[in-house]
């Protein structure tokens, strides 16, 4: 299966990929800025957007395999949540595809266990998988929601992100399940030390669907790791605080 991608600009190759439940719309805000330094390559995941089925390996592993199909050969990899997860684990499977690592609102293991108390409480996020199971429009909305929750600019966020969702097909069931499962099941703790590109971690501090902690813990993990707090910012810092994320991610790039 090949996904749906588009490139834009010249320059270094730097790749976008989006979250759960979204699609590669999103960078829309921004990709112009982006595109004036790099040759900019955005590839909607399996099962999002106009990718419309999921991967043939519904594994984190096949989601990093199906987006390195359509990926240049050597890029930077910059991913948003579910998108940084795929992007962590395309770095330690294919080193030498992956240069650098620009990691947003992510985590290695999305739900809490006794080991990663940073993430979601499970009962939590098995209520969330039965909400979408009975109405997958109703969840995406409440999940929009939840993005932006007590984040700064948090109406003008939530107008953006409502507005950039339509703009490409609704995920069905079947894909935004597999996303789910592969948020479920993934742990990349044990498997961090591995990671050895440089990476930069940038994290809303009023982020409600990953807890900035798994951030720092992130961080702490990895030697080659920075980490870019932005105040304020929840779950989707590229909308609420466009120019600071923008210079987060130049800052890195060219240093």
């Amino acid at each position: 299966m090949k996904l749906y991608h588009e490139s834009h600009g010249q320059g270094p190759e730097l790749v976008l990929l989006h979250g759960w439940g979204l699609h590669g719309g999103i960078w829309k805000s921004f990709v112009a800025d982006l595109a004036k330094l790099h040759r900019v390559t955005i590839i909607d995941l399996p099962g999002h957007g106009r990718s419309r089925a999921p991967a043939d390996d519904d594994t984190l592993a096949g989601f990093a395999a199906a987006v390195a199909q359509v990926a240049p050969d050597e890029a930077t990899w910059l991913g948003w949540s579910l998108g940084a997860t795929v992007a962590m684990r395309a770095a330690l499977d294919m080193p030498d595809r992956v240069t650098r690592l620009i990691a947003v609102a992510a985590t290695p293991q999305f739900v809490a266990s006794r080991d990663w108390p940073a993430g979601m409480k499970p009962a939590e996020f098995d209520a969330f998988a039965s909400h979408l199971a009975h109405d997958v429009r109703a969840t995406l909305t409440r999940f929009l929601a939840l993005q932006v929750q007590d984040a700064q600019n948090a109406p003008d966020t939530l107008r953006q992100l409502r507005a950039m969702i339509d703009n490409r097909p609704t995920p069905g069931l079947k894909g935004l399940s597999v996303g789910l499962e592969l948020l479920r099941h993934t742990s990349l703790c044990n498997e961090l030390n591995r990671i050895r590109v440089p990476l930069r971690l940038i994290h809303g501090t009023k982020d409600r669907i990953v807890s900035p902690d798994a951030a720092q813990a992130t961080q702490a993990a990895l030697p080659n790791a920075t980490l870019e707090l932005i105040h304020e910012a929840g779950h989707a810092p590229f909308l609420s605080h466009r120019q600071r994320f923008l210079h987060a991610v130049e800052d890195f790039i060219n240093d």
